[in-house]
């Protein structure tokens, strides 16, 4: 029973890394991009980046803790990159999260 409700929080969690990362990169793609086709792009990017994260990190066979670094590492550049965007970088910096929240998205699907 234990266990049931480890996996189901782990993947609770995963959809919301989802969503909030469509939620926020949208947001924010409306906001400093030049037009609706750099928004768009980001977005495409972000989907694109998601597919290819999570099938190179389904094919990954790492321990725990490399996980868990992996996934430190990509969520720290994430979370810079979004800061930078929203203090002054602008759209630039969005280009850079937009596929580190791909990663840390697929490393932590490869987990549940």
């Amino acid at each position: 029973m234990n266990a049931e409700v480890g996996l189901f929080a782990a993947r609770s969690l995963a959809w919301a890394l989802m969503l909030a990362g469509w939620i926020a990169l949208t947001h924010l793609a409306e906001r400093y991009a030049g037009g609706a086709l750099q928004a768009f792009a980001l977005v495409a990017l972000w989907l694109l980046a998601l597919g290819a994260g999570a099938s190179a990190a389904a094919q990954w066979a790492a321990s725990r803790s490399a996980l868990r670094v992996a996934s430190l590492a990509a969520a720290g550049v994430a979370a810079s990159a979004l800061l930078a965007a929203t203090q002054g970088a602008g759209f630039h910096a969005l280009w850079l999260a937009a596929p580190a929240w791909a990663l840390l998205l697929g490393l932590a699907s490869i987990t549940v």
